[in-house]
């Protein structure tokens, strides 16, 4: 039937539904199947009949959405589908077809289930008649609006605003448009922010995520901090923050350059970034930051005039020739040791430590310190003795510290750190006493940690270190057996252990190592040809195999191949 041009099977009892495979009928001209008791969706492969100039589906019981691929049938004059069952939208598809849109004989879809919006092409009066109780109502916002007494709002907008009402006690019982008015809105998109004198005490971090947002007033308020996502706002031009509680001003507002008003008067600052050059010449109004504790030195491109008056009488200012560390003044030239452990001390490490070049020891052990290893400390090239145990130190070990090649204490321990051992801690050669235990410290060790000759204390205990611990550790003249001078416990090391250390290793998380001689595939407990041709087997094969991951580096591959060659001739 293949061939047929006109398939009339109208006015009998079909039932059922319209199989599929009509859609094989590529020559059909016309297509009758009104007047009977079909069921089911009209089959998206009704789509591939392109040579149809008639189509009656009318008086049936069809039920789900006209397809899509209707649109395909171009060469259509009559399509009738009233009568039946339809429901959902009309694919916008529909009006691919050039036809007269108008009633019977030419277009009829009346007494359906068929739902607005309707495509342009076909008018209210050629919808006909269709029972829309079951349809939607038509939203009167796009997507990601909501609709509030006939006006569009964006969701997200309306989030941050219900944000500051949680967090902030004294905004409770507003909504998020009675809170910021109707008024402060411009095409759904909240553009003026004015919390005047409202009690609020916390910004929320998702003020960030107003993007359309030009104007925050939140003047005369207890505000103690303002989060960084506030430099996401880069179409802010007036920021207000006066008459506040704010002790720091975080370094993204400096991104804000479309900024003309900035104004942090009366609050209890007591720095300011050199950054605030990126945006003070297009500020027009000033002073924005008298009536602080801000101290000298100032940045350069304010002036007294414009930084207007400060409380300086907690300000420690030092000679020219010292730095000011923790309240004390030192000496450049002079100072070559300083002991401030177990005093106390707290907030980060200051940069201006490593001006103190002719250091040879420096203790801040014992404190609660935190921040990152500053890389200015590895100015310090005459140090022999660096403690900065004991502290909440966290981040990676700076590779810098590797410059300090006179060091022969190296004291890291009951930190936070983390990251790898740096492969370049062997240029220490001097080390006797190397400490970083009880951090978070991962991967494995380096292997120029044998470069180490001089150590007599080694202590790794309680990390994540991992892997297998290098042979050339056996460099190393200690005593092994004695726990004060040698532990590595507590980490995830992986046998075969070096011969030298093997009874000392301690308790290992071993459950992620693999358990196996490397190389050996086969797991004959010997490495030789075999080994290599099933590896090649699995490289082929795109799969892994941790026993022969020669190299350890999580990946099987030609690099492996040629580490067992090299392992099987020597």
């Amino acid at each position: 039937m293949i061939n047929v041009n006109y398939l009339y099977l109208n006015d009998n009892q079909l039932t059922g539904e319209i199989p599929s495979e009509i859609g094989n009928l590529t020559n059909l001209t016309g297509l009758f199947l009104n007047n009977n008791q079909l069921t089911g969706r009209i089959p998206s492969e009704i789509g591939n009949l392109t040579n149809l100039t008639n189509l009656d589906l009318s008086d049936n019981e069809l039920t789900e959405e006209i397809p899509s691929e209707i649109g395909n049938l171009t060469n259509l004059f009559q399509l009738l589908l009233n009568n039946n069952q339809l429901m959902g939208e009309i694919p916008e598809s529909i009006c691919n077809i050039d036809i007269f849109w108008i009633s019977f004989p030419y277009f009829d879809i009346d007494n359906n289930q068929l739902c607005p919006p309707y495509p342009d092409c076909i008018s209210e009066e050629d919808i006909g008649y269709q029972d829309t109780s079951e349809c939607e109502e038509p939203s009167l916002c796009d997507e990601g609006y909501t609709e509030i007494d006939g006006e569009c709002y964006y969701q997200s907008d309306l989030d941050v605003v219900q944000d500051f009402i949680d967090s902030n006690e004294s905004l409770y019982g507003y909504s998020p448009i009675t809170l910021t008015s109707p008024n402060n809105w411009l095409n759904g998109h909240l553009k003026t922010f004015l919390l005047y004198d409202r009690g609020i005490t916390s910004i929320p971090e998702s003020i960030g995520n107003l993007d359309s947002l030009d104007m925050i007033y939140f003047f005369e308020n207890e505000i103690e901090s303002v989060p960084e996502s506030i430099g996401n706002l880069i179409n802010l031009t007036f920021l207000d923050l006066g008459r506040n509680n704010i002790s720091n001003i975080p370094d993204t507002i400096w991104d804000l350059v479309n900024l003309t008003t900035l104004n942090f008067q009366e609050n209890q600052l007591t720095s300011i970034s050199d950054e605030v050059c990126n945006i003070y010449s297009n500020l027009e109004y000033e002073p924005f930051l008298s009536m602080n504790q801000i101290c000298p030195p100032y940045p350069e491109c304010l002036t007294e005039e414009n930084i207007g008056y400060q409380d300086t009488s907690e300000c420690f200012l030092c000679e020219d020739g010292y730095i000011e560390l923790w309240g004390e003044c030192y000496t450049i030239t002079f100072t070559t040791y300083l002991d401030l452990s177990e005093m106390g001390l707290s907030g980060e490490i200051p940069s201006e430590i490593g001006d103190l070049t002719n250091l040879t020891n420096l203790d801040l052990g014992g404190n609660q310190l935190s921040g990152e290893i500053p890389s200015e400390i590895c100015n310090l090239n005459n140090l022999s003795v660096l403690d900065l145990g004991g502290n909440q130190l966290s981040g990676e070990i700076p590779s810098e510290i590797c410059n300090l090649t006179n060091l022969t204490e190296l004291e890291l321990g009951g930190n936070q750190l983390s990251g790898e051992i740096p492969s370049c801690i062997g240029n220490l050669t001097n080390l006797t006493f190397l400490h970083l235990e009880y951090n978070q410290l991962s991967g494995e060790i380096p292997s120029e940690i044998g470069n180490l000759t001089n150590l007599i204390w080694l202590n790794f205990v309680h990390n994540q270190l991992s892997g297998e611990i290098p042979s050339s550790i056996c460099n190393l003249d200690m005593n092994w057996s004695d726990p004060n001078n040698f532990n590595i416990y507590e980490n995830q090391f992986c046998p075969p252990y070096p011969e030298c250390i093997e009874d000392y290793v301690g308790e290992q998380d071993t459950s992620e190592c693999v358990d196996c001689l490397l190389g050996d595939i086969n797991n004959d407990s010997i490495l030789n040809i075999l080994d290599i041709v099933s590896m090649v087997n699995l490289i082929l094969d795109g799969e892994y195999d941790g026993c022969g991951d020669v190299n350890s580096d999580g990946v099987l591959n030609i690099l492996d191949v040629v580490q067992m060659v090299y392992l099987i001739l020597n």
